[in-house]
């Protein structure tokens, strides 16, 4: 019977360095493949362009180019932790917003108590630089919101014309052919909003 536990004994110390390997094994965690990591960032893409359609937003600029996991190091916007590239635009904590209203009486200021309400609907679009960053279209009050802004740079909106109606603010814009406004956002650590509003009038 000793002969027995001492054999037991024997095989339970030398069963020791495989449990120990295989705890090990279990308890590695998976390496990250850049697939893997691609599927997640979809996935957070997916749930950001939702949470901006149902408030009623654009996509963020460059939303679709976050995913680039490129083997990499360098400094641009897709995980190297330096500036965007040159031709995208910089983003940041500041806004564009405003309205584009109905001016019943051509005065170039929105009056609310004169039934002076948002026009729905508008097409609004946001440029960096000149170029074309993204477009919208106002909501239910006539308002506008272009969020993630970045300062020092030259940023324009402008509203595209509709048929029967005459621009009366800003009486005249100095970008899209007199229907736009351009401003330069500062460079603050809290948040801006450049407010720029737009009148038209029903002839």
């Amino acid at each position: 019977m000793k002969s027995i536990r001492v054999v037991l004994a024997v095989v339970a110390l030398l069963a020791l360095p495989f449990g120990a390997v295989a705890a090990q094994s279990r308890a590695k965690p998976k390496p990250s493949t850049a697939s893997t990591t691609a599927g997640e960032c979809k996935d957070q893409q997916a749930a950001t362009l939702g949470r901006a359609t149902d408030a009623g937003r654009a996509a963020p600029y460059g939303l679709d180019k976050k995913c680039d996991v490129g083997g990499g190091s360098g400094g641009g916007d897709n995980g190297g932790g330096g500036p965007p590239p040159a031709d995208q635009p910089p983003t940041g904590v500041n806004a564009a917003t405003g309205v584009v209203y109905e001016d019943v009486d051509g005065s170039g200021t929105q009056e609310l108590m004169a039934g002076e309400f948002g026009l729905v609907g508008w097409a609004v679009q946001l440029f960096w630089n000149g170029q074309l960053v993204t477009s919208g279209t106002t909501d239910f009050e006539g308002k506008y919101f272009f969020p993630n802004l970045g300062a020092g740079d030259l940023w324009s909106v402008c509203v595209s014309p509709q048929a029967g109606y005459t621009r009366t603010q800003p009486a005249s814009g100095d970008v899209c052919g007199g229907n736009g406004v351009s401003f330069i956002m500062p460079n603050n650590s809290f948040p801006t909003w450049a407010q720029n509003s737009f009148g038209w009038m029903l002839q």
